[in-house]
């Protein structure tokens, strides 16, 4: 089948489920309601932000369902959004493959009103011999209609001028559409009223190609296989990462113990307008004791879309393992600063002191108030020669315009340099937790423990889903008798609490470790 007439037309749903389709939308976001379309992107009928969408297919071979899937997942990297594929059960879009069909799909949460023994999106014209670019354009642009997304060519701002005798004839004789499905698929533009848009895009996915014979100016396109850096931004705004994109790295994944590396290095994918910040913590130490503690994690390389995550040792510090966890912020988020100290900014790191401490004033004005503030250690250097490695990061003093944060070394640890990461943000913000717990929550610190665990409640009421929780060190003593061995983590998330777990393993003897979170709807 030839691409010049390879072009889908949106599905809508059946009268008789409209009155379904509506309530449906509305019930599953807020904000849907009547009217809204732009990329054209129809906002009555998007999903909830940070969704999970099962998705089955209904025929077609392995090797072709798994190509569809890999270009179908790229819309992940741009908005929040989970694709979840199944073999079996009920599932929210199910795709029928190679009928002939045609290709088309409806759109967004009119997904979830087609009864489930029928397919809501077809791919009719892909096959095992289809090209690559062929099945990128298709599935791209089809999965955008299961999004929201609507025709690029159809939004008020694209200004096509067509040569609409010509276009009825092309249509109807390529595709065998009817009058109605022509106007309704290409000439037709949507109402201004019910349409979030801004300039035209000609590069967008949901954009099909149309020759200059159907338009008065002899203006055409050609076809778009890819995203465009407007549905990419786009996407991503009208599915927010809330509250910052989590993730993590340990050095397993990529070597076995020992660290045969100064360096390992992890990319890191999101997607923002603009060069995000991100805040690094240290979350797993194993670390022989028979040099310094010299380890470091640390972000760089950040672009819209990506950055390189690096965890690291020098010297002659020798690790076997080492582990951070990251969460990702828009630059301009009103309800969120980061910011770090290192105790290098005070001292030399030849010159090591048990406290430094610095007065950080935030680089914007808190209207409502003191913030809450949060810290974590992202590098440290710990000399291994005493009876402990013993340390704390901590803040105090917080206002509206600023906080204290400190760095010490207790007893006779010494930390030759340091450096913290803290985050600020809003107090009493819909969906979004922070706080601190430590070993010395329940047990003393007088004798060493291998396992501590405890509970955090989170705040009645303060999230009706399973929050995203980023946890991260921020102290310990830790003897070093043994290698240093500790990491933090938690398990069975809910929307009222949470179970801690500050570990070691082995023969190390921890005496007491400190972990400060926070939690994301």
């Amino acid at each position: 089948m030839s691409n010049d007439f390879q072009i889908c037309f949106m599905r809508d749903v059946p009268a008789e489920l409209y009155a379904s389709a509506v309530d449906f939308a509305i019930k599953e976001r807020r904000s849907n309601g009547p009217g809204e379309d732009r990329l054209a992107l129809s906002r009555s009928r998007l999903w909830q932000t940070g969704r999970e969408l099962r998705i089955r297919f209904l025929d077609g071979t392995p090797s072709l369902q798994g190509r569809i899937r890999d270009c179908a997942n790229e819309w992940q990297r741009y908005a929040n959004i989970k694709f979840n594929w199944v073999d079996s059960g009920d599932a929210e879009i199910r795709i029928s493959v190679g009928d002939g069909g045609g290709s088309w799909s409806y759109i967004g949460t009119d997904n979830g009103v087609i009864a489930q023994k029928d397919k809501t999106m077809n791919l009719g014209w892909l096959y095992d011999d289809t090209e690559d670019r062929e099945i990128s354009r298709v599935v791209l642009h089809e999965f955008g209609h299961a999004l929201g997304c609507r025709h690029e060519h159809q939004s008020p701002a694209a200004g096509i001028k067509w040569n609409e005798p010509a276009a009825y004839q092309y249509y109807m004789n390529k595709n065998g559409w009817t009058e109605e499905q022509v106007r309704n698929n290409i000439l037709e533009l949507f109402p201004e009223n019910e349409t979030n848009f801004s300039a035209f895009d000609p590069l967008s996915i949901m954009l099909y190609s149309f020759p200059a014979e159907l338009t008065l100016d002899g203006s055409s396109t050609g076809w778009n296989v890819i995203l465009s850096e407007t549905d990419k931004g786009f996407m991503s705004r009208t599915y927010p990462i809330e509250g910052g994109m989590l993730d993590g790295f340990n050095t397993t994944e990529m070597q076995s113990p020992p660290m045969t590396s100064q360096e390992l290095t992890k990319r890191a994918n999101f997607s923002f307008p603009a060069p995000p910040v991100l805040a690094v913590g240290l979350n797993h130490f194993d670390v022989d004791n028979g040099h310094n503690v010299r380890v470091r994690a640390v972000a760089e390389q950040i672009q819209k879309t990506t950055a390189e995550v690096h965890l690291s040792q020098w010297g002659d510090t020798k690790a076997y393992s080492l582990g951070c966890a990251w969460a990702t912020f828009a630059t301009d988020d009103p309800n969120i600063q980061v910011g770090e100290f290192s105790t290098t900014d005070d001292h030399h790191w030849w010159e090591p002191k048990p406290d430094a401490v610095r007065h950080i004033n935030f680089p914007r004005a808190w209207e409502s108030g003191p913030p809450r503030v949060v810290v974590w250690y992202r590098m440290i250097d710990l000399d291994s020669g005493k009876s402990y490695w013993h340390t704390e990061t901590r803040v105090e003093n917080v206002t509206a315009d600023g906080f204290d944060l400190f760095i010490s070394a207790y007893g006779d640890s010494v930390l030759y340099s340091g450096t913290a990461v803290w985050l600020a943000h809003q107090q009493n913000r819909e969906g979004l937790v922070s706080g601190s717990f430590s070993t010395t929550d329940v047990r003393i610190d007088r004798h060493p423990s291998l396992e501590t665990q405890g509970h955090v409640e989170l705040p009645s009421g303060a999230f009706s889903d399973p929050p995203k929780v980023y946890v991260a060190l921020r102290g310990f003593k830790v003897s070093t008798e043994t290698n240093l061995r500790l990491k933090v983590n938690v398990s069975n998330v809910s929307a009222t609490g949470f179970d801690w777990h500050i570990d070691g393993w082995a023969d190390s003897l921890i005496f007491s470790g400190t972990a400060d979170y926070v939690c994301f709807a």
